[in-house]
């Protein structure tokens, strides 16, 4: 759900929308709002969207949408939306036995007939080549006390008399290197985006629509996901808005946090190659500027090719406009500097945690400036308040620090990174060397340490390792 704007819509694209139905929650509601949302943002035309309630919601007929319509009706490039709402839970059997519980998650149709994860994992590997968006609003486990409104959790479920299989063909799984959810996939091209990982809660407003479904219509239809501004939502911006407003909901409720099943939203993707600049479309709803042939896909351009607006951009929507722990970032003298000047670098937040300090330079290459091996100190962390000097008055060695102002002349971005936990959760993927020399593959280096900081909310929770970010723009002059 990374792209909102408007664009004509493409005939051959697709959406299959299932409102489950149980005892306690009835995703119709939800289904139609998802749906009448897909249709005003502009990425589908109310006859591709396919919206399975009530009668229509048994296993017959929601796995031969997602079997036989999805595959028959669109072809490789277009745009495929896959929604759930309803209750999930766990079930077991043999086909459980991949699972690290021992349980597989499903998803409840009907009182009698539910939908294992296998069985829309195997629907969503067999549609590669599409560009495949997939959005689940349910939970998988029971809570106590069973009294609290709204949970979409249901525990076991008893398995089905007569079990049916998924008649797709489909290759062993590999491991997914992102964040946990009640999905896997092996599509390059999809992605899965659910309100909960198998451990963690979803819950309905009073009149039983999904807070998760709320979340995603208001980001389609009134933009407010689109922290920076730019026209565009992109996933990290997504993730960071789901998080922040999903702990509000949770907060208002009487069982959510005292029970800790308040949601943990996560997304999982194997190749995420989709993210542009920000006057590109992302996802399930991608721009006509890109090419309708998957196979033609290619990385955005390093950035060393881009100018300095396009990195600001492609940083501003890869890293979010996030700033909850209120980072303060300062260059002093000022901003404007020239060649030979001595330059120092402030750095506090209001919460506890960990720093990085990222320059990308006039050229376009990327130094980690913080923390570096002329550090003070192993540690990076800081308590709330506390400014950070950089460079540090002395080094680890005792000798004065110091930073000139070098070539190239030009424009700049320095950015602040603030995690919320420990940073040696992060993968670093550069030396950390003041003296070192910058990495010319910076696009690839600000895209995996991207990956990394987006996987803390689903490891996490929303109480810890969060992340905050700040940006200053630079320019050296001769």
């Amino acid at each position: 759900m990374a792209a909102f704007g408007t664009t004509s819509p493409v005939m051959a694209d697709r959406a299959v929308l299932i409102g489950g139905q149980s005892p306690t929650v009835d995703g119709a509601a939800d289904a139609q709002r998802f749906a009448d949302a897909l249709i005003q943002s502009g990425g589908f035309s109310a006859a591709d969207v396919l919206v399975l309630t009530g009668r229509n919601v048994t296993r017959a007929v929601v796995l031969n949408a997602l079997t036989h319509d999805l595959q028959a009706n669109t072809t490789a490039g277009d745009a495929v939306v896959i929604y759930f709402s309803g209750v999930g839970g766990q079930v077991e059997g043999a086909q459980a036995s991949s699972e690290a519980d021992g349980m597989d998650e499903a998803f409840v149709l009907n009182a009698q007939e539910h939908l294992l994860d296998d069985e829309l994992e195997a629907a969503i590997d067999a549609l590669e080549g599409r560009r495949v968006s997939v959005y689940l609003d349910t939970a998988f486990k029971g809570m106590s006390p069973t009294k609290a409104a709204g949970y979409r959790g249901v525990g076991r479920i008893a398995p089905q008399t007569q079990p049916e299989t998924v008649a797709v063909e489909t290759e062993e799984k590999v491991e997914v290197a992102a964040e946990p959810g009640p999905l896997e996939t092996t599509n390059p091209t999809a992605e899965i985006w659910s309100a909960a990982t198998p451990d963690s809660g979803a819950w309905s407003d009073a009149t039983g629509i999904g807070s998760f479904t709320s979340m995603l219509v208001d980001a389609m239809t009134k933009g407010n996901a689109d922290l920076n501004d730019s026209g565009v939502t992109s996933s990290t911006e997504l993730m960071s808005h789901s998080v922040e407003t999903l702990a509000q909901v949770c907060a208002s409720i009487e069982y959510c946090e005292v029970g800790r099943q308040g949601f943990n939203p996560s997304r999982v993707v194997v190749e995420d190659t989709r993210l542009v600049l920000s006057d590109a479309r992302l996802d399930g709803i991608l721009s006509d500027a890109l090419p309708t042939d998957v196979s033609s896909f290619a990385p955005p351009p390093a950035i060393p090719e881009m100018s300095h607006e396009q990195r600001v951009a492609f940083v501003s929507d890869r890293f979010g406009s996030i700033n909850r722990a209120n980072v303060q970032l300062e260059v002093f003298p000022g901003p404007t500097m020239s060649l030979g000047d001595k330059v120092w670098f402030e750095l506090s937040a209001e919460k506890d945690g960990s720093f990085i300090l990222i320059d990308i330079d006039p050229l376009g290459r990327v130094v980690q400036v913080y923390p570096s091996s002329l550090s003070p100190t192993d540690s990076t962390s800081v308590k709330a308040g506390t400014e950070v000097l950089i460079p540090s008055i002395l080094s680890a060695n005792g000798m004065p620090l110091q930073i000139s102002v070098t070539e190239p002349v030009g424009q700049g971005l320095l950015m602040a990174i603030f995690v919320e936990g420990d940073l040696k959760q992060i993968d670093k993927v550069l030396p950390e060397d003041l003296a070192g020399r910058p990495a010319n593959d910076g696009f690839n280096f600000l895209y995996e340490l991207a990956d990394s900081l987006l996987g803390l909310y689903a490891t996490a929770g929303t109480a810890t390792q969060i992340w905050s970010t700040q940006y200053i723009e630079y320019e050296i002059r001769r």
